[in-house]
């Protein structure tokens, strides 16, 4: 069988790639760290009801990180994961 050269990423990547848009990777996985520890989830096999606990812990860190002119396009952008 032949593998897809890049699977798609899951939740959890694309959680991260998202936010990396808007602060530094340092303060990503930091946030990140903290929240997941926060929502008590497994980044690898996140279901909606844990993406969001996840988005809701690392929301107001990553909003302080954020350029405020960004933080709507940044909510837009969290939501889309949901669809």
């Amino acid at each position: 069988m032949i593998q897809p050269r890049h699977a798609a990423p899951n939740a959890y990547e694309q959680l991260r790639e998202i936010l990396l848009r808007y602060a530094s990777r340092i303060t990503v996985e930091g946030l990140l760290g903290s929240a997941l520890a926060r929502a008590k989830v497994d980044p690898h096999a996140l279901d909606g009801t844990g993406l969001e606990r996840l988005i809701a812990e690392v929301s107001p860190g990553i909003r302080v990180f954020c350029k405020t002119e960004d933080v709507p396009k940044l909510m837009l952008e969290l939501a889309g994961l949901f669809e």
